[in-house]
């Protein structure tokens, strides 16, 4: 009896875990984006997560009537890991594509899956940046190299490769009117405002071929 409940104690286990990992994968290829405001609902795509796992990796374990050997349960790991990370993002771009097309089709907003903040910064093309308050006072400007991954938590941090030498004098219509002019020559340019800080930031990108 004890043998069967640490056989079972196992299998939940080692199939739960690649849930996590399908949670990882969906997070860094921005197909869900979950909120660190949003507790709950994050539990509640991480239970489902690791209970497809559960499902899959208890089917795969129903023909091995035997004890649980070590080596079968890193074989299960394995396999869970791979049709989580290959298999189900595939399936959710595909609904996600479906939702699109359909909401579209009815006139409203196609959604986005991610946040306004990734959609910004979260893509490896070269990028400008003027930072100002809504007061439009100059805070700073660079060359973007990293930003942190998500501006809702208590901090963020961003690392500029060099910085332009912009003086404090610099004003906004100064900043919009050179890229404006550049966006004639193939840049493309926006604005993020982030409500909670006060804060906006003027992005030039580099479209490159």
């Amino acid at each position: 009896m004890e043998s069967d409940i640490v056989n079972l104690l196992i299998k939940i286990t080692s199939t739960a875990l690649p849930g996590y990992f399908a949670y990882y994968i969906f997070q860094k290829f921005n197909l869900i984006s979950l909120s660190p405001k949003k507790i709950q609902d994050n539990k509640s795509i991480l239970t489902i997560f690791s209970t497809l796992n559960i499902l899959i990796g208890m089917l795969i374990y129903h023909n091995n009537n035997s004890a649980v050997s070590l080596m079968f349960v890193f074989k299960t790991m394995v396999t869970l890991s791979l049709l989580t990370g290959i298999l189900l993002p595939f399936l959710v771009k595909t609904l996600q594509s479906v939702i699109a097309r359909a909401r579209k089709k009815l006139n409203l907003a196609v959604p986005t899956f991610t946040t306004n903040w990734k959609q910004a910064f979260d893509n490896n093309k070269p990028k400008i940046v003027h930072i100002y308050t809504f007061a439009g006072d100059f805070i700073y400007s660079g060359e973007l190299s990293k930003t942190a991954e998500s501006n809702e938590w208590d901090y963020y941090d961003m690392l500029f490769e060099n910085n332009l030498e912009c003086k404090n004098d610099l004003t906004e219509k100064e900043t919009l009117n050179a890229f404006k002019h550049l966006e004639s020559k193939g840049f493309t340019s926006r604005v993020y405002l982030d409500m909670e800080k006060s804060l906006k930031y003027y992005i030039l990108e580099y479209n490159e071929n």
